[in-house]
């Protein structure tokens, strides 16, 4: 039998465990280094893992040892017994839970060094994402001293608050939003569908004598926010007829119909932009206005918003304003280019208030010359008794509320 040393070949490695030993069937991985400087061969890593735990270890270059371990292999075909030296590998134990699970002291601080890099040495998306985190982070002692000291004061004073309170009373089952005045079902004549104190209960702070003491009828335009010939040929007869309730009312129709496109382009939240526009109204008419036909958000006290509901009550109002001033048959193609809006959307609120539209009859187009073709382009608004008042619609095959439930 012969004897053969192998030197410099990469063969099997002793192992010594420290703790748990792997089962039988446990698979190793082997990982090769770069030969390092004045050494003879590369270092060789070994790694293997389970379920709970991971096995580290390394081979050596330490000639100290005490003795050191060989490993032969029989060759029967050559009769020769080649030995190689084994290197003893100890492997170390580290538990997977400990190695994720850092104590949150440890991470806090992790976290920080890793911002501190990223503000010095990082890119500017890593900065800014730094940044970020550090502005937008809610600190829990802050969050604390709100929910004990601010929460509980907030509560009371939204239940205070008259306005808030009223909303409240909505979402606990009150009556829907309805953009119209109170109206009178059993009425027996149109003037007795709605009360005129409902639909402009401040009459009495409109004020028509700089109207009545105009030299001319361009000076009494001068003084309205809406100088549209609909406007010009009512007040005139108004005024001839020496009627000051209606002179009032159309007064204060102008008054609603400039608020409307105010409020459209987002102007009312300026105080003072609305008392240079509506000219004569007094400021306890305009403080009634932004009652009535704005509303404020939660959170916010001074601040007017011309909501979709508060529009949807402003133009029922001007509707019902208009029937009464011509005696409940409108026409309003002259009304929608006053509001700035089409006739169709107009036509739907005059009949969300109970009115029918129709054209003109024959014998209005006689005395007018107008064909029947042209006919459908004059359309009035008429309230007659028996009225209806539309509550829900149908569309598509789904219920789809109108502006009375809105």
């Amino acid at each position: 039998m012969k004897f053969k040393a192998l030197k410099n070949v990469d063969g099997p490695v002793l192992a010594s465990y420290t703790g748990p030993v792997p089962s039988d069937s446990q698979h190793y991985k082997v990982f090769k280094g770069p030969i390092i400087k004045n050494s003879k061969t590369a270092k060789r890593f070994i790694i293997a893992e389970d379920e709970h735990v991971d096995y580290v270890a390394e081979t050596s270059d330490n000639d100290d040892s005490q003795c050191e371990y060989m490993a032969g292999i029989y060759n029967e075909r050559t009769k020769t017994l080649e030995f190689m030296k084994v290197p003893l590998c100890e492997f170390g134990v580290r538990v997977k839970r400990a190695r994720i699970d850092k104590p949150e002291e440890e991470q806090l601080n992790s976290g920080k060094q890793w911002d501190r890099l990223a503000l010095e040495f990082g890119s500017a998306k890593a900065r800014k994402r730094i940044k970020d985190k550090r502005l937008y982070s809610i600190d829990e002692a802050d969050l604390e001293i709100a929910r004990t000291q601010y929460l509980p004061k907030l509560a009371a004073e939204v239940a205070s608050n008259p306005r808030t309170r009223g909303q409240n009373s909505d979402k606990q089952g009150a009556k829907k939003f309805d953009p119209r005045p109170p109206y009178n079902k059993d009425a027996s004549t149109p003037a007795e569908v709605y009360k005129l104190e409902d639909v402009i209960p401040d009459l009495g702070d409109v004020d028509v004598v700089p109207l009545f003491k105009a030299a001319s009828s361009e000076a009494r335009m001068a003084l309205i926010p809406i100088a549209s010939p609909y406007m010009k040929t009512h007040l005139s007869s108004a005024i001839a007829a020496d009627d000051v309730q209606k002179t009032k009312i159309i007064l204060y129709l102008t008054y609603l119909i400039a608020f409307y496109r105010m409020g459209e382009e987002g102007q009312i939240r300026s105080r003072n932009f609305v008392e240079k526009e509506l000219k004569t109204a007094s400021k306890s008419l305009i403080d009634s206005l932004y009652h009535n036909f704005s509303e404020t958000p939660a959170g916010m006290r001074t601040r007017a918003m011309f909501t979709k509901r508060a529009s949807a009550k402003l133009l029922s109002y001007i509707c019902i304003i208009c029937l009464i001033v011509d005696n409940f048959r409108v026409e309003f193609g002259q009304l929608a280019t006053d509001l700035q809006i089409q006739k169709a959307k107009l036509s739907r609120f005059f009949k969300n208030v109970g009115c029918t539209v129709e054209t003109l009859t024959k014998a209005e187009r006689e005395k007018l010359g107008v064909s029947y073709r042209y006919a459908s382009e004059h359309k009035f608004a008429v309230l007659r008794i028996p009225f209806t008042i539309p509550e829900q619609q149908s569309r598509k095959g789904t219920s789809r509320k109108t502006f009375a439930n809105a």
